[in-house]
């Protein structure tokens, strides 16, 4: 499905006349004001990257003013269209659905471009099709950025292994953390839930920030890595027959269940049980507490609620 074309912004400056005392003469017939069209300036690419990654290359594009359409061009290491055989060297992609000043697209590739694809050109247009100025990228890694470092939470630098760009939000300054700190801290601060028999409750809670768990492999999309999650404690009693975890949210959940907080002993995993919303069933649970972990496909997250059932 297409996604909805975005409106386009104009600024109406409208011409008016003082308006006359009483003393005046008998009141003349005035012209209606006329209205000036400024048109909007055309979209801005600000910074454009081609990037390396473990489920194929991935292209990010972040600039100013309203997009409705991005024509991208697959090139080679000349910068001539690149041979693909049958498939498409030029391709055109709807715009975000949210209208605003500023824009961010993440696009991701098959992994078989990377051997054929050296470069990308990218050229932003409005929702009428006026054209942004064309960005070129070669396909490269991501600048590395060590402990302590300044990174950024769209994904234009990578963070060293054992270490994540954190807290993940643009609202603030992030710089790359200890993973396994950030964990305990977040662990720490997650609610707990106690089952109890014939009961339900409903947490509510959200997923923003930077990501510290992903879902295991086969449970979800691989190239949705690195979203934003939030997390619950569930507490087991002995004698619990069975639980039942279920979401609903604004964005696309996969929920997961791991036997601590390293993320590494996972139980369980749903992604689309019902629509965008994930559900599973824990069996004869042995007691004790259980994290349980509500990540976002959608890179922005969102809130949640997390219901928990038991027969």
């Amino acid at each position: 499905m297409r996604m909805r074309r975005l409106p386009v912004l104009a600024f109406v400056l409208v011409a008016c006349s003082a308006s006359e005392p009483d003393a005046s003469p008998p009141e003349q017939k005035v012209p209606p004001p006329t209205a000036f069209v400024v048109a909007p300036e055309p979209p801005r690419i600000a910074d454009l990257a081609f990037y390396r990654g473990e489920a194929g290359p991935r292209v990010l594009a972040r600039g100013t003013g309203t997009i409705g359409e991005l024509h991208v061009e697959l090139l080679d290491a000349m910068g001539a269209p690149a041979a693909l055989g049958d498939e498409p060297n030029a391709i055109d992609l709807d715009g975000p659905a949210n209208a605003g000043p500023t824009f961010f697209v993440e696009i991701q590739a098959a992994a078989t471009i990377a051997d054929k694809v050296a470069q990308i050109a990218v050229t932003p247009r409005d929702g009428s099709g006026h054209p942004g100025a064309r960005r070129v990228a070669s396909l490269s890694d991501p600048p590395a950025r060590e402990l302590g470092d300044a990174c950024d939470a769209q994904g234009f630098d990578r963070c060293a292994d054992g270490t994540t760009c954190a807290p993940g939000l643009l609202s603030t300054p992030n710089r790359c953390e200890r993973t396994e700190a950030l964990r305990a801290s977040r662990c720490a601060a997650a609610p707990l839930v106690t089952v109890e028999a014939a009961h339900a409750a409903t947490m509510k809670g959200s997923a923003r920030g930077a990501s510290l768990w992903d879902p295991m492999d086969g449970c979800a999309s691989s190239e949705r890595r690195g979203r934003p999650e939030g997390l619950v404690w569930l507490h087991v009693p002995a004698g619990t027959a069975s639980v039942t975890l279920a979401t609903t949210a604004t964005f696309d959940t996969v929920l997961s269940v791991h036997r601590a907080c390293d993320g590494e002993a996972e139980l369980a995993c749903n992604d689309d049980a019902a629509g965008t919303g994930s559900s599973l069933v824990l069996a004869s649970p042995a007691p004790g507490d259980y994290l349980v972990v509500v990540d976002s496909l959608d890179r922005d997250g969102g809130d949640f609620e997390l219901r928990v059932t038991t027969p």
